[in-house]
């Protein structure tokens, strides 16, 4: 009975492992876009922002903000790529090269978790379902179960923390740079709180978007680990069934 129970025991946990692994790939490429539409989401923001603002400055005020294009065509051409009209190349420039590296990155980590889990996935079944894995073969999926835990779980933990470093960290501080001047009496002021309230509200988005990829990525990570923390306990959880030690005799037998 023990013997069965340690059989469904790992079968599952390879199962939710495999399942932490294939949401660690969907969230990982879910967030290879988030540099491909940092700028002109951030643009948009500013555009609207500033302009529902500066709508309420009587004056040549009224007509400072940039529209949302010229924001996008001035950010990429700073960052190195060429712009004509409406369109911009970057794949020459630092923003294409952090995209593309933003890009493959992400690829790899969704791709070799899910991979990883699914091999963990296999060598579980095999256990489970095969008569001849004896306790040599249990007791290395312990071992593979605590290294791969140590892997999981420090990259969950390193995502965490990096969230909590971001919304504590002075470089996103949002209660200096959400700080209005006033009195707001004169065109001249009220333009200058319009730049810090589009300021604040882009570092505000900034912010919570990297806290929510770090979040969703992390999380699915912890979870893995935890799986494979359970896996570490496999050859010790339940007792060796009779006949798997007499296969592991045998086993030994023939190899002498």
């Amino acid at each position: 009975m023990k013997g069965a129970f340690r059989r469904i025991a790992t079968f599952l946990i390879g199962c939710f492992a495999l399942a932490a692994g294939i949401v660690i790939l969907v969230y990982s490429l879910k967030e290879r876009e988030f540099v491909n539409n940092f700028v002109p989401k951030t643009c948009k923001t500013i555009s609207v922002t500033g302009r529902e603002c500066m709508n309420n400055i009587i004056g040549s005020y009224s007509q400072a903000m940039i529209t949302a294009q010229s924001c996008e065509n001035n950010v990429y051409t700073q960052m190195g790529c060429t712009c004509q009209a409406n369109s911009c190349d970057c794949s020459g420039g630092t923003y294409g090269e952090v995209n593309t590296y933003w890009w493959k990155v992400l690829t790899l980590v969704g791709a070799i978790s899910t991979g990883l889990m699914g091999l963990y996935m296999l060598f579980a079944s095999y256990l489970a379902l095969s008569n001849s894995a004896g306790q040599v073969s249990v007791r290395i999926f312990s071992v593979l179960s605590g290294f791969l835990f140590i892997i999981f779980a420090a990259v969950g933990a390193a995502m965490i923390y990096l969230s909590v470093y971001i919304e504590k960290d002075s470089t996103f501080n949002t209660d200096q740079s959400c700080l209005m001047k006033s009195p707001a009496i004169t065109a001249e002021v009220q333009a200058e709180n319009c730049i810090i309230e589009v300021q604040c509200k882009t570092i505000k988005d900034l912010k919570s978007s990297m806290k929510t990829i770090l979040y969703e990525l992390g999380i699915p990570f912890l979870a893995a680990g935890f799986f494979l923390l359970l896996g570490t306990f496999a050859c010790c959880c339940c007792a060796i069934p009779k006949e798997e030690v007499v296969v592991d005799l045998l086993w030994l037998g023939a190899t002498n």
